[in-house]
């Protein structure tokens, strides 16, 4: 039983096909693990036009696999960028969803046997 993420809405998109659900989330996997490092190198930097860019690559992904805590930090996340806000503001939100997502892609490269770095 996964802790960190939902396949429920994967397997009724592919009609509970085990072989098209693996090969999505490892699409899912990949998109998230480069769009992750990007955002925080982003972040760090202040470019809030390429963060929010990463950001809305996560956000559909957290959105179908259900990681509900890194929906509420996208948001925040996103509030932040508006406003164009400090770094010392939003470093608190983006620690824990780094984390979130770390651990959802670490456990479903456990569950699919999936070996990307």
């Amino acid at each position: 039983m996964a802790l960190y993420y939902n396949v429920k809405n994967v397997f009724i998109k592919f009609n509970h096909q085990e072989n098209l659900v693996a090969e999505e989330l490892e699409e899912f996997v990949q998109k998230m693990n480069h769009s992750l490092k990007k955002a925080e190198k982003h972040l760090l930097k202040k470019k809030y036009i390429k963060l929010e860019k990463h950001l809305l690559i996560i956000q559909p992904i957290t959105e179908i696999l259900e990681i509900h805590q890194a929906n509420d930090q996208v948001c925040f996340l996103q509030q932040w960028i508006e406003k164009k806000g400090k770094i010392k503001e939003v470093i608190e939100i983006f620690k824990p969803f780094k984390k979130s997502i770390k651990l959802a892609i670490k456990e479903i490269k456990k569950d699919y046997q999936i070996a990307i770095d």
